[in-house]
């Protein structure tokens, strides 16, 4: 390891100052000040700091002995810990995606993370579900060198382009109508509360699923958002959490159509033991029936219902603030997604004036 010591003037005292050569190649240093002027003690001192660099630089060389298998197992631990269970599951279902356990970290190179890109792109899978899985990757990558002072590549990868943004679904009033009536009487109650809620209100199947009858307020016609159904990840059970994020945290008015329609599904009777509208306890196993079904008879997702209902309160005049609000949005996130939405308007307009000229 290469290193150099230097003294100077500092604070009514001396400082130490040792600068070293990490492993990745970069210049860094450690330094210590206000000691006394005596040759012992700063020559005491020094050997201090340079034993401590060198204990980290033997550390940092044997993780980057480490294969990306080994280093993975390290930072699943750290996302189980401070991150919710579903992330944590994300990130092992992504790196499932990146078939390099065997390589050491050291030598892997930027080739090596493109041939997993080029497998997912030969599998048809779609744009956004190879940048999910990369970002994932790349956050782990960054963790690791980080924590570990490893050198990774620079990582410049070719992506398929973006074609999911141009077949995002906006579906007609009449759709959604054709929708919901198909759903009405489905033996799976669970399935037509999520497909009518999710259409009527934009709310995420987490936040459907999260759900209790005293969050419909049948007086003021509203529902209050302020939890989900998802898995604790202390215990590996489904429970009442937090929300995605504050903007998550919202109180949402509702037409009385819908909440004459939600009373009559209360009517019905069936409640669990927490109140929730849902009695499916796996929120997971819930979304793949629902967009199981709706894939095979309408060719969408849910996640098209809530897309749906966003491009409607804006096309139909609402502001982008407000719009926000309902969605659990911040309002810029709004206006990147849903901006097409007022070019649509603005061709309108043209065709108003067109009409009046």
């Amino acid at each position: 390891m290469q290193y150099k010591v230097s003294y100077r003037e500092k604070d009514k005292g001396i400082q130490i100052i040792v600068q070293y050569k990490s492993k990745n190649g970069q210049w860094k240093q450690k330094s210590k000040q206000g000691l006394p002027n005596k040759k012992t003690i700063l020559q005491l001192e020094a050997d201090k700091i340079i034993d401590k660099i060198k204990a980290d630089y033997d550390y940092d060389a044997e993780y980057n002995e480490m294969t990306i298998g080994e280093l993975k197992k390290i930072y699943l631990e750290h996302v189980k810990i401070v991150r919710e269970y579903k992330t944590y599951q994300g990130y092992t279902f992504s790196f499932n995606r990146f078939k390099l356990d065997d390589i050491k970290i050291e030598d892997l190179k930027t080739h090596d993370i493109q041939k997993c890109i080029d497998k997912m792109i030969k599998d048809k899978m779609k744009y956004r579900s190879i940048k999910q899985f990369l970002g994932n990757f790349k956050a782990f990558l960054n963790y690791i060198s980080s924590q570990f002072d490893i050198k990774i590549p620079s990582l410049k990868l070719i992506m398929p382009k973006d074609k999911d943004e141009n077949n995002k679904k906006a579906l007609s009033t009449k759709e959604v109508t054709t929708i919901i009536d198909f759903y009405k009487n489905n033996r799976d109650i669970d399935i037509y509360i999520a497909i009518f809620i999710a259409a009527k209100t934009g709310l995420r199947i987490g936040e459907i699923s999260g759900l209790t009858w005293d969050d419909i307020d049948f007086k003021s016609n509203s529902i209050t958002v302020n939890k989900q159904w998802k898995i604790d990840k202390d215990t590996g059970l489904y429970a009442f959490g937090s929300l995605k994020s504050k903007n998550s945290y919202r109180v949402i008015p509702i037409s009385k159509d819908v909440a004459n329609e939600l009373n009559r599904i209360k009517q019905l009777g069936k409640i669990n033991k927490n109140k929730r509208l849902l009695t499916t306890e796996n929120t997971y196993s819930l979304t793949i029936r629902v967009d199981e079904t709706l894939r095979k008879t309408f060719k969408i997702s849910i996640h098209e219902l809530r897309h749906t209902r966003a491009t409607e309160l804006i096309a139909n005049g609402m502001d982008f603030k407000t719009a926000a609000k309902i969605l659990g949005h911040d309002a810029n996130q709004t206006i990147n997604t849903y901006s097409h939405v007022t070019d649509q308007m603005m061709e309108k307009a043209k065709n108003i004036i067109e009409d009046i000229n």
